[in-house]
């Protein structure tokens, strides 16, 4: 978990901050699946976000995390898939493997008065699996 107070792709949705909590996870899941993801926060939900013990987000879904630790209710959310190829600065930001086709999940949260609670993106390899809902 860092601050990052540069604008970027998730300050689009969330507004201007003066700065955003980033939670970064990499992933392989059981089957070998390997996934890794970016997950902004307004600073403005909590300034003290980064005072947690990160130890306790490994292996967690962050939404009930957030609703526990901030108690902020998320009760609407949309989620986009893409197929993109990340570039040289997402794959080694990311610790992705190659610069090869990427499911892109695009998750943005809100709270019951409709304010931007988070903006998530997660690449998944194509080759490592197939969507299935």
């Amino acid at each position: 978990m860092s601050r990052v107070s540069s604008a970027g792709y998730w300050s689009e949705f969330l507004g201007d901050q003066a700065f955003y909590f980033c939670f970064a996870r990499k992933m392989c899941m059981q089957d070998g699946t390997r996934a890794a993801a970016h997950m902004y926060i307004p600073g403005s939900l909590s300034k003290d976000l980064d005072k947690v013990d990160v130890s306790e987000l490994e292996m967690v879904n962050v939404r009930p995390f957030l609703e526990t630790h901030l108690n902020l209710k998320i009760n609407q959310y949309t989620s986009r898939v893409s197929v993109v190829t990340p570039d040289k600065a997402e794959i080694m930001g990311l610790g992705l493997l190659t610069q090869q086709p990427h499911y892109e999940i695009s998750a943005m949260a809100f709270t019951g008065s409709k304010k931007p609670a988070y903006y998530q993106r997660i690449f998944v390899s194509v080759d490592d699996c197939d969507l299935e809902f």
